[in-house]
């Protein structure tokens, strides 16, 4: 949960609120946005189990196992960073 603005009266309200509990001002999600967040979990997920299924198969090979880890960690940088983008 953040806090954000109502584009209306421009008091700080939490980003979670349906009105503003100021002006009453209607609070709808941008369809862009909720788009993006379902993409990049998608796209998250689907690379996190690729990685952990990687990280099986190749497990007696020690540098390919660093560098799966490395991936992995990259990945939850790159998805927070998209979920937290405004």
């Amino acid at each position: 949960m953040s806090i954000i603005r109502c584009p209306n009266c421009k008091r700080k309200i939490s980003s979670k609120s349906l009105k503003c509990a100021y002006c009453g001002y209607q609070m709808t999600e941008d369809p862009y946005q909720k788009i993006m967040k379902f993409l990049s979990k998608w796209v998250f997920y689907t690379t996190l189990i690729c990685v952990i299924l990687s990280i099986f198969l190749l497990s007696n090979y020690i540098p390919a196992l660093a560098f799966m880890i490395m991936i992995l960690i990259f990945m939850g940088l790159a998805y927070k960073s998209i979920i937290n983008r405004k």
